[in-house]
């Protein structure tokens, strides 16, 4: 018998006429055969007689192509997922319990590379601009960070401006497994004081996460050229309980993301519009607020498929200068599964609703005092 290394699927032999018994076996080592941590799937034959639920008994033996046939003696068993028969002869002992939720392996995974993290705590702006990098969580104690005071120099992680342009932006790079932390009760805040950079960017990284941060130009608000949050060439990346505010561009320009998910946060008073999203997939943007924005087209997204806003308030934005100048709430091109279901749409003032009939499926939206001067649709 061979172990199908796509399946974990290993297969349990006994001497005597047999029916399948189904389960998901623990990782554990046995007379030399390992079991991996993940969850396998393992096929019993037994002695065909009743099988109770509970502690039984079977006489067995476990192979693989690599080793050959080998004894086992315990094995734990997590779940039985199908069962019939009765057994004799004990050989060694199977304990059935419920069978693991949804996403157990995945939050197992989380759990094995939290402990591979360190932890870093940074108190300063250069402090933290030291602490980016790979496999760790910084942890900012409460206050305010100051980009702008930063000095700019050569560092692994950190790079100053968006290639190939020489801006004060902050861009992280080329991170993995990286958790970046607000302490306390309160949004932790970062600021730049340059009106034309990002406040922070991030390119070629995965598994990012940002956490309880509240990200902005300070200290006055005016007309910036630069966006808040920009992503660029990201995996599973994060944004939890965060608040992005203008006068930023757009609260988010997100390029060539793949796993983007928004949620609990807010992004308000930004000059262009809410965010751009541009060859982007899989992105979740899950009880979030996004308000008072102006003043060209709200969200627009380009090139990507699947974006889902789910129980989300879009609220008292302003999508077009003025009457001479419409814009669109949504402007959605060339992408596709693009939904809002639940939450709000209210106050929000404009040229159209969307660019494109279709373009986005709404579902359970509460809709009220929206003002599109040009009506619904651009085109049907």
């Amino acid at each position: 018998m061979s172990t199908d290394a796509r399946n974990r699927r290993l297969r349990v032999l006994t001497a005597a006429g047999c029916l399948v018994l189904g389960v998901l076996l623990a990782g554990s080592a046995h007379g030399g055969f390992t079991a991996m941590p993940l969850t396998a799937e393992l096929d019993l034959f037994v002695t065909p007689r009743d099988l109770p639920p509970g502690k039984y008994t079977v006489t067995a033996a476990l192979s693989n192509q690599a080793d050959g046939v080998r004894s086992v003696n315990p094995v734990k068993v997590e779940a039985v997922t199908a069962w019939k028969g009765k057994v004799s002869a004990p050989a060694f002992t199977m304990e059935t319990a419920a069978a693991p939720p949804d996403g157990h392996e995945e939050k197992e995974k989380e759990k094995e590379k939290e402990k591979e993290r360190k932890v870093v705590e940074v108190k300063t702006a250069e402090e933290l601009v030291q602490a980016f990098g790979p496999d760790r969580e910084v942890r900012l104690a409460a206050g305010e960070y100051n980009l702008a005071k930063l000095k700019q120099r050569k560092m692994e992680f950190v790079r100053w401006g968006i290639a190939p342009a020489d801006d004060d932006t902050l861009t992280v790079r080329n991170v993995s497994n990286m958790t970046v932390r607000g302490l306390g009760e309160k949004r932790v805040r970062i600021i730049v004081e340059e009106q034309y950079a990002r406040v922070l960017n991030f390119e070629d990284v995965k598994g990012v996460t940002l956490e309880n941060l509240e990200l902005g130009h300070a200290p006055k608000p005016g007309f910036c050229t630069g966006s808040v949050l920009g992503l660029t060439r990201a995996t599973d990346f994060i944004v939890r309980n965060c608040d992005l505010f203008g006068c930023g561009t757009y609260g988010l320009e997100a390029e060539k993301v793949a796993g983007l998910t928004v949620t609990g946060s807010v992004i308000r008073d930004c000059t262009y519009g809410i965010m751009i999203l541009n060859g982007c997939e899989r992105t979740v943007f899950e009880k979030s607020t996004f308000s008072k924005n102006r003043e060209f087209d709200a969200i627009e997204v380009r090139d990507s498929a699947k974006v889902e806003f789910r129980d989300c308030r879009i609220e008292d934005n302003v999508a077009g200068k003025d009457a001479d100048f419409p814009c669109r709430l949504f402007k959605v091109v060339s992408s596709s599964d693009v939904t809002m279901t639940g939450g709000t749409l209210r106050r929000n003032r404009g040229g159209w609703l969307l660019n494109r009939k279709g373009g986005v499926t709404f579902k359970d939206i509460d809709s009220a005092e929206n003002k599109f001067s040009e009506g619904e649709f651009e085109k049907e």
